[in-house]
């Protein structure tokens, strides 16, 4: 939610800041932008959340605990960088879908608002 809205007021505050509307390619790079940021900016908390080794535990235990019973149990300590990698990875993309959804969305009710002032 909070990436969609990210979009929206990204794209809001180019419309009010450039006094004139902003373009559907240029809306999507601005979506695209803002979800980059949201992104980083949530994968930075993430990974400073989990520097602490009781949350490394709490993270491998819950790992464990929720691997399917029919698969050998990998080392998870090791792996956990990459499991971390992977989740930054996914996080940015799954942000920047919703970003750029934000955006799109500032984009339609901004392009109806002038309609409905000329008509009254």
């Amino acid at each position: 939610m909070w990436a969609i809205i990210g979009g929206y007021i990204t794209v809001r505050l180019a419309n009010k800041l450039t006094k004139e509307f902003v373009s559907l390619g240029d809306s999507l790079l601005l979506g695209i932008s803002s979800g980059i940021v949201g992104g980083t900016c949530l994968n930075i908390l993430t990974v400073l959340s989990f520097n602490d080794q009781e949350n490394k535990r709490f993270l491998i235990a819950t790992l464990k605990n929720n691997w399917p019973k029919d698969h050998p149990i990998p080392d998870f300590s090791n792996n956990l960088a990459s499991i971390f990698f992977i989740t930054c990875i996914f996080i940015i993309l799954v942000t920047i879908a919703f970003s750029v959804l934000g955006g799109y969305l500032a984009l339609l009710i901004s392009k109806r608002k002038p309609n409905n002032m000329t008509k009254q």
